[in-house]
């Protein structure tokens, strides 16, 4: 588990990033869960869009060593 204080993908508000997180990304994208609240926690790679890539950032954070996630858009 890796705790930081960004708010950017901690949707379940841990306080840290899991795979929980990436979870719950892909549901709001693709089987039309909940959406991130606040909604900007969802844009974690600041495109100021809420897609794919955001997932793939996560994962890329988590697991290998990707940067921060840095929510600025919305």
């Amino acid at each position: 588990v890796l705790k930081f204080e960004l708010i950017g993908g901690d949707f379940d508000s841990v306080s840290s990033l899991t795979l929980s997180d990436i979870i719950f990304l892909v549901d709001y994208l693709f089987k039309k869960g909940p959406a991130p609240v606040p909604k900007k926690t969802g844009d974690v790679n600041s495109d100021c869009k809420i897609n794919l890539s955001d997932v793939i950032y996560l994962i890329n954070y988590l697991f290998r060593d990707g940067d921060v996630p840095t929510p600025a858009c919305f």
